[in-house]
């Protein structure tokens, strides 16, 4: 079968709801391509996301994100040439072996930062860093793909679909700006990064439930254990970093050039002082306001399509977890020595003694948003541990979006 009177298409790859990728070869350059084809059936704002994702990708020359060759449109729909990585996903690796060593971790991160700088100088956030995203070439590099729901410098999207006030991305590894349906900058994808990391590291992501929303909410108020808990032989360096790059704040973060440099010069095997009795650590960051943060994912939620599943099939560790306790008052933190420098928490709001003056009352007791509350707004009211972008205050340090 022959496209377009250039392309060869020998074998399909793998076939999907939105079409197939085959390994072909291009006649003309006598070179090995992957051709990704939309099915017929898929509609106009499909076909508007896939040309939008293959002039997103076409913008970014690197070794280390999957290069975009031709775009046209056929009989058959539109097709994308790609460069054909003659590997595996990472979310294949992790299947096949499991968790993965430290070192094995650290070369992957800095290799998919490397990438995910170039992006970013380029004005491109990919919003869907995951590891059934990151194919692995022969010889182990690591390439990012899929900037199918990538935004570029200039606001615009693959489709409306991916608006501010819409979540975007696969639940397992979403930011909390995301979650809530706010503006997404570089920030959210190294946060993205850090969830994909710490499931190479554990062999889970960092949060898991039955229901996309548990997820979200999870995202939001709850802390992540510490990759050490989980699998002791993590060296104490590695544990601090990934859970900076999961920083409910975006402005706490590394960025993408941080992240790869770090790992590159080899820092996550230093040594790093940590307390002789770990202090205890508070499951939520919010425990007094579990409810009215659910209420913010929930209204963030009502935009999601929830076609989109909690991980897509690639991934290979989307084992549920038990349910979260009730909230806990959490015990006093005692400084660490491994501090890590994160936005100023603001003091949670007190309930109101007016039922009028909090908004409506439910018949369970709890206070409901008032008429107009927006997902970002009820968010910074809730939930002071995460501030939207836009309006966290600067403390001369990390990444601002």
């Amino acid at each position: 079968m022959e496209l377009a009177d250039r392309y060869r298409l020998d074998r399909l790859l793998g076939r999907g709801g939105m079409g197939d990728v085959w390994a072909g070869w291009d006649t003309r350059l006598g070179r090995p391509v992957a051709v990704k084809m939309l099915a017929g059936s898929a509609g106009d704002e499909a076909a508007a996301r896939f040309r939008r994702e293959a002039r997103t990708a076409a913008h970014i020359d690197h070794p280390h994100v999957v290069g975009v060759h031709d775009f046209g449109v056929a009989d058959d729909g539109p097709y994308m040439v790609m460069e054909l990585v003659a590997g595996h996903s990472l979310a294949d690796e992790l299947r096949q072996h499991g968790p993965r060593p430290p070192a094995r971790v650290a070369a992957v991160a800095a290799q998919i930062a490397d990438g995910l700088a170039a992006a970013h100088r380029q004005g491109v956030i990919h919003r869907d860093i995951k590891p059934s995203n990151v194919l692995l070439a022969g010889d182990g590099s690591a390439k990012i793909a899929d900037f199918g729901i990538a935004r570029d410098a200039g606001g615009e999207t693959v489709t409306d679909a991916t608006r501010t006030g819409t979540v975007t991305g696969t639940t397992l590894y979403m930011s909390p700006e995301a979650a809530c349906g706010c503006e997404l900058g570089p920030a959210g994808d190294v946060y993205s990064l850090g969830c994909a990391l710490y499931e190479l590291l554990v062999g889970r992501p960092p949060f898991t439930a039955e229901h996309p929303l548990a997820v979200l909410r999870q995202h939001v108020e709850c802390a992540p254990t510490p990759p050490r808990e989980l699998r002791p032989e993590v060296p104490a360096a590695l544990d601090a970093f990934l859970l900076r790059m999961l920083a409910k704040q975006p402005a706490a973060r590394p960025t993408a050039e941080e992240v790869r440099d770090w790992f590159a010069a080899g820092a996550w095997r230093d040594p790093v002082t940590v307390p002789a009795e770990a202090p205890v650590r508070a499951r939520r960051t919010v425990p007094a306001l579990a409810g009215a943060t659910t209420a913010v994912v929930a209204v963030a939620a009502a935009v999601f399509a929830l076609a989109a599943p909690l991980a897509d099939g690639n991934s290979p560790t989307t084992q549920p977890t038990p349910a979260a306790p009730p909230p806990q008052a959490a015990a006093p933190q005692r400084p660490s020595a491994t501090h890590l420098p994160t936005a100023a928490a603001q003091p949670a709001p007190q309930p109101a003694k007016d039922n009028a003056a909090a908004g409506r009352h439910t018949p369970h007791g709890k206070h409901a948003p008032a008429s107009g509350t927006t997902p970002e707004t009820l968010l910074a009211a809730t939930a002071p541990s995460f501030v939207p972008p836009g309006r966290q205050k600067h403390h001369g340090h990390g990444h601002r979006p």
